[in-house]
Order: structure tokens, then C-alpha cells, then sequence
């Protein structure tokens, strides 16, 4: 695999097994990841990092991905963002409000490290106008 060009990658996520899990995925593909356990937490991370890729959990104690994704992106709309959640009707829900796709992807969990990769390989060959 090549050297991707969106190179740094937030994974959030409530359970930091998971989140440790993608992290050490993605790294293994030549991403620089941090790792943040709750929208909040992983608001201030973005801030400090300025990520190319927010990869979040959708339901989070008081504050969920879908809110994080809206805060990072009233102040960095080009960021990419993949979703993932155990609860499938979610992801349907908001993929079928979601316009842009080009800059949005979908995760079902549990999902394979093919699947992942899949999507950030995506976002590096997407062409978004």
C-alpha cells in the first residue's frame, strides 16, 4: 500500500479498546493517529491535531458523532468523516439525510480491517466538487 495522502486520522470513540484497535489498523497503514474517548475530549483533540480524517463512534454519552462531526465541520468543512456504530438504523438514518458523500463514509460495527481501509483509501482518490 502507498503512503496515503490524507495522513493524520482522529478516532473517537467512548470504549478506548476500540478506538485503540483502529489506531493501531490504521497505523500500520502509514497514518499518524490520536485517539480521543468522548466527543468532547475528541473536539479539543481536533483542535490541537487539525486532522484530514474524524473517524467517530456515533453514540456517546452526552455529546454523539453526529454532533462532534457538526462542530468540527462549521469550522473545517473539507474534513473527511467515516461513522461507525453497532446500531445499524443509525447509520442508515444519516446516510440517507447525508448530500455529500464524497467527504462522508459509513462503518457498520463490527467491521473488517478490509472495510476500513476501503474507506480511507476512498477518501484519498475521491474527487469532490
Amino acid at each position: 500500500m502507498t503512503t496515503p495522502a490524507l495522513k493524520k486520522v482522529l478516532v473517537v470513540d467512548d470504549f478506548e479498546g476500540v478506538a485503540t484497535l483502529v489506531k493501531e489498523a490504521i497505523e500500520d497503514i502509514n497514518y499518524t493517529v490520536k485517539t480521543a474517548c468522548s466527543a468532547e475530549d475528541g473536539y479539543r483533540t481536533y483542535l490541537r491535531f487539525k486532522p484530514d480524517i474524524l473517524i467517530t463512534d456515533i453514540e456517546m454519552g452526552s455529546k454523539n458523532g453526529f454532533e462532534l462531526a457538526e462542530d468540527i465541520r462549521s469550522i473545517d468543512p473539507e474534513i473527511k468523516i467515516i461513522f461507525m456504530s453497532g446500531y445499524s438504523d443509525k447509520l442508515e438514518n444519516r446516510r440517507q439525510s447525508e448530500a455529500d458523500t464524497c467527504s462522508t463514509a459509513f462503518l457498520p460495527k463490527p467491521f473488517s480491517l478490509d472495510d476500513l481501509y476501503d474507506h480511507l483509501d476512498h477518501f484519498g482518490k475521491a474527487v469532490c466538487h
